[in-house]
Order: structure tokens, then C-alpha cells, then sequence
């Protein structure tokens, strides 16, 4: 049942207003009156319900038409008010209706009284219904830019025609974009068209559902990852976004270590069994055999001993690089080198070995010895097995130079040099420049990987032509110890999660 209109009749003549009532009925409208005949009453009126519609005599003993308007008006400036009155002369009429009133009725023509209040009730419940929707609509402008104050991620809208409607502070801040609305989405990211994004912001202009989707951006030159949602709205789509570069990274770089451990697992295990079976063969074989050459017995144990130790000595270096303590010694550079030359035995080899070494006898920095002397015995031991000339005399040149933020030595040999289609490989673990090479796969990759520990690099010389050329640069002191500080906590780390 549609709700009754409410009436304010200022009517001090009961007749009068009884007849009104009755044509109204008459006429099937469905109404509750109230009667009031002074500015008291009309104030009472108010106090307790609200109007739709006020229909007022010309003239009453305590008030009259032109009193009764502007209370009214004071009151509700919207609610229609129509002077119904047995006389009432046209220009004061008109200057009635100038002030606010709706219409004047004479009671002598009341056939016109039912259509004037239909027309104005339709009239006075339209402008409630846009009043109501001005005011929702506000409100709603008002929630909408408090909820995209309090969104922490990037939040942005389009309308059907992709373009641009909202862009919050922090896209504006992560995609460093101060955007015009009305923008088109694609002449801010062209390389947008073809993304997952697109496609979910044109799949959630079709429907009511989110679409999810993952982004891949470069800003300022470097890649960034995201992952959002598109939802649908009354213009368009909204677009809600989060950086998820660093877990993005620290997922794949997770997956690389887990995949680096089941290699070197493998590997390790692989290469422990070897020389362990080799031995116990060797002693069945004595066993077997008591004239067995004990000299050539004692050569070939030897032989994979050496083996064994190495591939131990493997893994040790990479549970040191990657768990071990480090500490902070002060190592004269040209000093630990000629110690590692000793400890190989080049001195031994001076008829097939020849180095040249050029380096400031003063040339130090803090750091830890042991993370040192793993990555250039790696160095030269590379340059020792693979850095024959043709008359296969190796001839290594060690060259190093120091700036304040930085340490750079080079090692080259003049061997037959690293072909160009398996440079991008060298670094990789257990990698192999030939199915002939004996060594381990890791001597590289354990210089890489010890050098990324403390903040330094290692990089191939790829404009040497006369063999193999490394460059290895290490930060300065202060670096070295910010470096050394972080490897520490790290080792501290694993160690509590092993008690544990």
C-alpha cells in the first residue's frame, strides 16, 4: 500500500474543511489531515510529523496566506503549498507565488483543487528522490575518497573507455606518473595491451566478478613485479595493486638455492662414491692378491684420496661461503697471493709455470683470509690446468690496484681462452667447459658466489685475446666490513636454527 499523503490544512472554518476532506475521498486519494488555525498550531504540527502538502485559507482570525507561507517556508523550503480561498485577488496572488507558495485555488473551482495536488506531490517527490540522491551521492564521494585514503596498495579506476577516473597517491608515487583524469589507460602503458591486466580490466567491465592477475613492469629501468585484483563498478572497473617485487625475488631465489642443493646433493654424492668404491676395490683386490705391487697399490690410494679430499674440500668451501663465521683480518694482498703461490707449489713447477705479479708491496683491506684465499686459489688453479700456451708453458699475469671504494685484481692467463658460446655458463655449478676436464664444475662458481658475499663481482674479459683474462673487484674496507657484519649474522643464524 503506497503511503498516505500528509495534509496541513490552515483552515479555521470546520465546513469548509469537512467539504475539502470529502472531495479529496471522493477523488481517491489516499491522505491523513490535521487542521491547525494559528502559528501555534501549525508549529505543533511540524513538531511532531513532516508534510507533503499544505493547502491554507486566504484569510484566518489569527493568521493569514502570506504569514502561514513564510513560517512555512522557514520550516520545510521544498513542501508545496497551495492557498485554497473563497477570494483572493490575482496580484496578490502572484506576489504569493513569488514568495514560494505553488498555487492558489479559488473554493468556488474546486475541480481544480485534486489535479493541482497530484501535480504537486509528483513534483515534491521528485525533487526528494534527487535531494536524496544529490545527498547519497555526496556521501558516497565522501566514503569512496576516505577508502582510497586508508588503501595502502595502488588503487586506480577506469571507465568503459579505459580511461582514467581515479589514481590514487600511491600509484602516482610507484609508477612515478602524475595522471590527468580522463587519460587513456594505453597512452600511459602502451606495453600494457597485450598484459593479463587489460585483459582482467576488460573482463570485469563485462561481469560482476574480480578478476585477478599478475603484472610485470619496468619503471625507470628496473623490472618491477605486481599482483592485483579488478572488480567492476557503476562506471567501469577498479584496479588494486601491490608490489610484490622482493617476494617475487626471494620466491625465485629460493627455488635457485633449493635447486643448487638438490644438484650439488646429487653431485657430491656422486663424486664421494667414486673414489670411496675405487677404494674398497683396491683393498678387496690386495686382499685377494698378497703380491699385489704394494708401490703402485699405495700410488693408485693416493691417487683417489687426492680425489676425495678435494671433493670434500668442495663442499666445505661452499658450507663456508654460504653458513661459515667470517672474521675481519688485515691481509696485505700481495702477501696472502704469494702464500697461495707457495701453497700450490707454482714455485715447484718454475720450468712449465711462469707469473708475473704486480702489486703494491703497502695493498691491504680488512677482510676474511679464508673467504681470500678460496677465490684466487680457485683463480689460479684455473689458470695453472687450462692457461698452456702451444708449447705448454703456462704464463699467468696478476695485476692488482686499489681506489678508495674499491680493490681490482686481474689474473690472465695465455691458454686457449673460453669459447664465446659457453661464456654466460662458466658461473653455473658443476659446469664443465669440456667432457675432458676433470675438475669439479665449482671452482667458478665458488669464486662467484664468495665474491657476491662480501658485495664484490668477478667479470670475463671479453676484449682478451691472448687467453683468459678475470677481473675480480672487491669493495674497500668499509664495505668489506658492513659485508662481513652481515655474513656473520647470517652464520650465527644458521647456527641457532641447527641447535634448534
Amino acid at each position: 500500500m503506497k503511503k498516505p499523503i500528509k495534509i496541513l490544512f490552515i483552515e479555521d472554518v470546520v465546513d469548509d474543511f469537512e467539504l475539502t476532506l470529502l472531495l479529496l475521498k471522493r477523488a481517491g486519494l489516499h491522505f491523513e489531515a490535521t487542521r491547525a488555525e494559528t502559528e501555534n498550531e501549525i508549529m505543533e504540527a511540524f513538531s511532531t510529523q513532516d508534510f507533503d502538502l499544505i493547502l491554507s485559507d486566504n484569510e484566518l482570525p489569527k493568521i493569514n496566506a502570506l504569514n502561514a507561507l513564510k513560517l512555512i517556508r522557514e520550516i520545510d523550503e521544498e513542501v508545496p503549498f497551495i492557498i485554497l480561498s473563497g477570494s483572493i485577488g490575482e496580484e496578490y496572488a502572484a506576489s504569493l507565488m513569488r514568495l514560494g507558495a505553488n498555487d492558489y485555488i479559488l473554493k468556488t473551482n474546486l475541480s481544480r483543487l485534486v489535479p493541482a495536488i497530484n501535480r504537486e506531490i509528483k513534483e515534491y517527490t521528485l525533487k526528494k528522490k534527487q535531494k536524496s540522491f544529490g545527498k547519497e551521492l555526496v556521501l558516497s564521494e565522501l566514503r569512496f575518497q576516505n577508502l582510497t585514503k586508508s588503501i595502502s596498495d595502488i588503487f586506480f579506476a577506469v571507465d568503459y573507455d579505459l580511461r582514467i577516473t581515479f589514481w590514487n597517491k600511491i600509484a602516482e608515487k610507484e609508477f612515478n606518473k602524475n595522471v590527468s583524469l580522463g587519460t587513456h589507460i594505453y597512452s600511459l602503458f602502451p606495453e600494457w595491451v597485450d598484459e593479463d591486466i587489460s585483459k582482467a580490466i576488460k573482463k570485469a567491465i563485462k561481469s560482476t566478478e574480480a578478476h585477478p592477475f599478475k603484472l610485470k613492469c619496468v619503471i625507470e629501468g628496473k623490472v618491477e613485479f605486481f599482483e592485483g585484483t579488478v572488480s567492476s563498478s557503476s562506471d567501469g572497473a577498479s584496479v588494486l595493486l601491490r608490489k610484490v617485487t622482493e617476494t617475487y625475488l626471494n620466491r625465485k631465489k629460493l627455488e635457485k638455492l633449493n635447486n643448487e642443493l638438490e644438484v650439488l646433493l646429487y653431485r657430491i654424492s656422486h663424486d664421494l662414491k667414486g673414489p670411496v668404491s675405487s677404494v674398497i676395490g683396491l683393498l678387496n683386490i690386495m686382499k685377494m692378491a698378497p703380491d699385489f705391487d704394494k708401490i703402485h697399490f699405495i700410488e693408485m690410494m693416493t691417487q683417489r684420496m687426492n680425489h676425495l679430499e678435494k671433493t670434500l674440500r668442495v663442499l666445505r668451501n661452499v658450507a663456508n661461503i654460504k653458513y661459515g663465521k667470517f672474521e675481519k683480518d688485515e691481509i696485505n694482498i700481495r702477501e696472502a697471493i704469494l702464500n697461495l703461490i707457495e701453497i700450490i707449489s707454482i714455485n715447484d713447477m718454475k720450468d712449465i709455470v711462469h707469473v708475473d705479479f704486480k702489486s703494491d708491496e703497502n695493498a691491504s683491506y680488512k677482510g676474511d683470509l679464508m673467504l681470500f684465499n678460496c677465490i684466487f686459489q680457485n683463480l689460479l688453479e684455473n689458470a695453472i690446468k687450462y692457461g698452456a700456451d702451444e708449447e705448454g708453458i703456462v704464463h699467468i699475469q696478476i695485476k692488482s690496484s686499489c681506489t678508495d671504494s674499491d680493490i681490482e685484481i686481474t689474473i690472465s692467463d695465455r691458454g686457449r681462452g673460453i669459447p664465446e658460446q659457453i661464456r654466460d655458463d662458466i658461473f653455473q655449478m658443476f659446469f664443465r667447459g669440456d667432457e675432458k676436464s676433470d675438475g669439479s664444475g665449482m671452482g667458478l662458481y665458488i669464486v662467484k658466489h664468495a665474491l657476491e658475499k662480501i658485495g664484490g663481482k668477478i667479470e670475463l674479459d671479453t676484449e682478451y685475446k691472448l687467453g683468459t683474462k678475470f677481473k675480480v673487484t672487491i669493495p674497500s674496507n668499509h664495505k668489506v666490513l658492513v659485508g662481513l657484519e652481515i655474513l656473520k649474522e647470517e652464520g650465527a643464524n644458521a647456527s641457532r636454527a641447527k641447535n634448534r
